[in-house]
């Protein structure tokens, strides 16, 4: 299903979704960087990570809150969105969350801590952006 999550069709999913332009160009940013981790990265899945990418603040269209990724999480499932996408948008928070910690912030008592090489890099892009201005990636 991955396959058929082209760029333009997560961007389509956010704006239907109701997100601010300002979170779909937010979300092409960390895409960018996320992509050009990916491609430094023996075995990764540059497309899920692109599509992940793109897709990882879907919930910004409910709440601009902490919880956003599990509004994020609910509209993925509701989208029938694959698996692995629904996985990147709820472990993307921060460095990831341990249940402890999620628990404490009035989250779920759930670990939401980045499993897969591709949720790992997300996360790790979505920090690397400061509201549009990415940091630089070295080259390979």
């Amino acid at each position: 299903m991955i396959e058929t999550l082209t760029p333009e069709r997560c961007i389509e999913i956010l704006r239907d979704a109701g997100c601010h332009e300002n979170v779909i160009r937010h979300s092409r940013v960390v895409a960018d960087i996320a992509v050009a981790i990916a491609e430094r990265i023996e075995g990764a899945d540059i497309e899920q990570v692109r599509i992940g990418a793109l897709l990882h603040d879907l919930g910004r269209a409910r709440t601009h809150g902490l919880a956003h990724f599990l509004e994020g999480v609910k509209i993925a499932e509701e989208l029938g969105l694959p698996r692995a996408v629904q996985l990147i948008i709820e472990r993307h928070i921060g460095a990831g969350l341990p249940a402890a910690e999620a628990k404490a912030l009035g989250l779920p008592e759930k670990d939401f801590i980045p499993q897969t090489l591709e949720e790992k890099i997300v996360a790790q892009a979505d920090n690397l952006v400061n509201d549009l201005r990415p940091a630089p990636v070295a080259p390979k």
